[in-house]
């Protein structure tokens, strides 16, 4: 991903639009949104699985992440 930084900006948006399109075409969040956000947002995202019934965060605490 740091290679990603030293590409021009139009060929960083071309390049991640490419490597995240499963994520963003299957997220729905990201469907409607500016290639300049998907840009950013994309390189961020990590994949992790949890149980249908599993706690991921408890109302006190402080989030630092976004789960889809």
């Amino acid at each position: 991903i740091e290679f990603l930084n030293d590409l021009p900006i139009r060929l960083k948006i071309k390049t991640v639009m490419y490597i995240y399109k499963d994520a963003y075409s299957t997220i729905s969040f990201l469907q409607n949104t500016s290639e300049n956000f998907i840009t950013w947002v994309c390189p961020l995202l990590d994949q992790s699985y949890h149980q249908a019934d599993e706690i991921i965060y408890y109302q006190a605490d402080i989030i630092n992440e976004i789960y889809f």
